[in-house]
């Protein structure tokens, strides 16, 4: 379920290859994916048309689609099934970078976008005539964009079967014949032998960090960890903590299709918010660092394509919280900054020094400042000396040692 990515294909591998070992009758996929990264549909496609196990891909419950590279991952299925309610189509391939398309000068499309839907066009109509489906469906929902419903892709030789439940799928299953690479193998299904393969940490650790939700938060947090540890040196969890952040934000960017000019955006916005809280902006910095903030943040991932995106929701609650924490940190540096100045002696009682004379005026260094001080007995030079009052800018001291 979700958009196909890097901990998605190596699920879906390893799951194959455990059904291998294991010596399975049938693999079934469920699929509900708006569609995904180009390399790891690639690279999951891949892992089926190899496999030794004959792989079903059945779109459910209903309400799921198999869209975009989903559709592509259905027509490379051994069989593919559908439950009522859900849908197929939708694979054309869309530019990304920002542009939701590239045109010449004329209008038309330009040479990266005709090889891009060539490409794609050649490789889904390879794999319809690999399994015996439709390709001229194919081919349509990859230049136009065609969508299909369960019944009608059923109609039109897209999918095998048309099943509103696994039980029902597996008992439409037993007994068909599938060409295999080294046989053709008739499948006898036990019944009661479902043995589910789940994702290890791993795989489910990669899917969340790569959660462009999850993604934004890493890269917020890394940066004001890091923004901290520098703004108050020697605190260290801060700082190891934005560090940590900042490589798991920087993975799942790499891993991720993003639009650069949307990511500067964000990352200006969070500058602004610093500046505001160093400089203070009256406000006005914080405002246009939200702006930029939430305008990155709708940039960052094409949803059309690849169904990558941030809820509205996130970006405004999380560039809500850090205007607001701008705001109340430059309020208080802008009241601190209008209060009258106030000089107090209460912190140096209690420490000691070393009695300074300077024409005839004892002086002490104390927490690294020159204070006047008087004590009931005569000071001498040399003498040590304990702070027990101040009265304005003078020191009552006493000798704790004199010095002969």
């Amino acid at each position: 379920k979700g958009p196909i990515g890097p901990a998605t294909a190596e699920y879906i591998s390893d799951g194959i290859g455990q059904a291998e070992d294991l010596k399975a009758d049938v693999v079934v996929i469920e699929l509900n994916t708006p569609g995904g990264l180009l390399t790891s549909t690639r690279a999951l496609i891949e892992s089926i048309t190899t496999s030794a196990v004959p792989v079903v891909t059945y779109v459910a419950p209903s309400g799921a689609r198999a869209t975009s590279a989903g559709t592509f991952i259905m027509y490379a299925s051994h069989f593919a099934a559908m439950a009522p309610g859900t849908h197929i189509g939708a694979a054309t391939p869309v530019a990304l970078g920002g542009a939701s398309s590239q045109k010449d000068a004329d209008g038309q499309p330009s040479a990266m976008e005709k090889k891009v839907l060539s490409d794609s066009t050649a490789y889904i109509r390879s794999l319809a005539q690999l399994r015996g489906r439709n390709a001229e469906w194919a081919e349509q929902a990859v230049i136009n964009a065609n969508s299909l419903s369960a019944s009608e892709a059923l109609r039109l030789g897209v999918i095998n079967f048309l099943s509103p439940t696994l039980d029902d799928l597996l008992e439409q299953l037993n007994g068909k014949t599938i060409q295999m690479p080294n046989q053709m193998m008739t499948l006898s299904i036990k019944p009661n032998s479902i043995q589910v393969i789940e994702p290890t940490w791993r795989q489910q650790l990669l899917s969340t960090i790569t959660h462009p939700s999850i993604a934004l938060v890493l890269l917020v947090a890394g940066l004001v960890g890091i923004y901290v540890e520098f703004s108050q040196p020697g605190l260290i969890v801060p700082g190891v903590f934005g560090v940590i952040a900042l490589l798991l934000a920087g993975y799942a960017l790499h891993i991720l299709p993003i639009n650069y000019i949307g990511l500067g955006l964000l990352i200006l916005g969070m500058v602004l918010w610093c500046v505001e809280v160093i400089l203070g902006g009256f406000g006005v910095l914080a405002i246009a660092g939200t702006i930029s903030f939430v305008l990155g943040g709708v940039m960052l991932f094409d949803q059309t394509a690849l169904g990558y995106a941030i809820p509205l929701g996130t970006l405004l609650g999380i560039a809500a919280s850090g205007a607001i924490v701008c705001l109340l940190i430059a309020r208080m540096a802008w009241a601190s900054h209008r209060r009258p100045a106030v000089m107090s002696g209460s912190g140096v009682v209690g420490h000691v020094g070393v009695v300074e004379m300077r024409n005839d005026v004892a002086w002490v260094k104390v927490s690294g400042e020159w204070w006047h001080v008087e004590s009931e007995s005569r000071l001498s030079e040399g003498d040590h000396v304990k702070v027990i009052a101040i009265n304005d800018l003078i020191l009552t001291v006493e000798v704790t040692k004199k010095n002969n």
